[in-house]
């Protein structure tokens, strides 16, 4: 199998004492671990996550290189039923992404946070970690990617949600869902809408809240994602119950 013939290659480079073999060996166990992903797997993944990211540390690395393999374990360990594990995954991701000036990593590694049962909720460090890269994203000369910034507004919204005023994270929300609709893609759109149909779950703002379900459906329905959209319909329903019986 692939993902065999990786681990093994992995292992078969790591013995060789060249800088260069040590980096392919890393590139085989990450190739290994994705492997196990794909398959299921996620136990396995994060052992070969963990081996890729020890073995990296061997040799000079770029922050970012090594964050992407933090957060890829993050994943896996979160999948994997590990919720502890994957969070200290992600704080190891995040600090590296903040040395690496990347707001886009500090946005991948956050959603490994809030993504494991809102985790990230009420937490300060994270709420400040966001705030930084949002400014940091800001402040590039062209403006940042509104892409980005998008996924770092609607992820402070989320961490805010239990432990800010109403009002911040409701504007939270509706930035990250303008940047959204703004960079014109659909993936990031799509994740926005959740976020702000989470923010507005409990408020009487009816007709807003339907056409955030009805998008968050097409947009579903059109990327092929289930789940989200299986998720959006039972939003959706729960809003006209809620509309014709507010008491609900």
């Amino acid at each position: 199998a692939a993902g065999t013939r990786a681990a093994a290659l992995a292992h078969h480079w790591r013995h060789a004492a060249t800088a260069e073999a040590n980096a392919k060996a890393v590139a085989y166990a990450k190739q290994a671990a994705d492997f196990a992903t794909q398959k299921l797997a996620f136990a396995e993944a994060a052992r070969l996550y963990q081996q890729a990211i020890d073995w990296q540390a061997d040799r000079p690395a770029p922050d970012a290189e090594l964050a992407r393999l933090w957060i890829a374990l993050a994943g896996a360990q979160q999948n994997a039923g590990r919720p502890e594990a994957s969070e200290q995954a992600a704080w190891h991701a995040i600090a590296l992404a903040e040395s690496e000036g990347s707001p886009e990593l500090v946005a991948d590694a956050a959603w490994r946070l809030s993504a494991g049962q809102y985790r990230g909720q009420g937490n300060e460090r994270l709420a400040r970690s966001l705030e930084t890269a949002i400014d940091t994203e800001a402040a590039k000369p062209d403006g940042g990617d509104p892409r980005t910034a998008s996924r770092l507004w609607g992820l402070l919204a989320r961490t805010l949600t239990y432990s800010a005023p109403f009002e911040r994270v409701d504007a939270c929300s509706e930035r990250s869902l303008a940047l959204a609709r703004a960079a014109g893609d659909a993936q990031v759109e799509l994740r926005a809408l959740g976020t702000r149909d989470l923010v507005l779950a409990s408020e009487p703002r009816y007709e807003e809240r339907a056409a955030l379900s009805r998008d968050r459906v097409r947009l579903a329905t059109e990327l092929g994602h289930a789940t989200e959209e299986f998720q959006a319909r039972v939003y959706r329903a729960q809003r006209l119950i809620q509309e014709i019986e507010p008491d609900a």
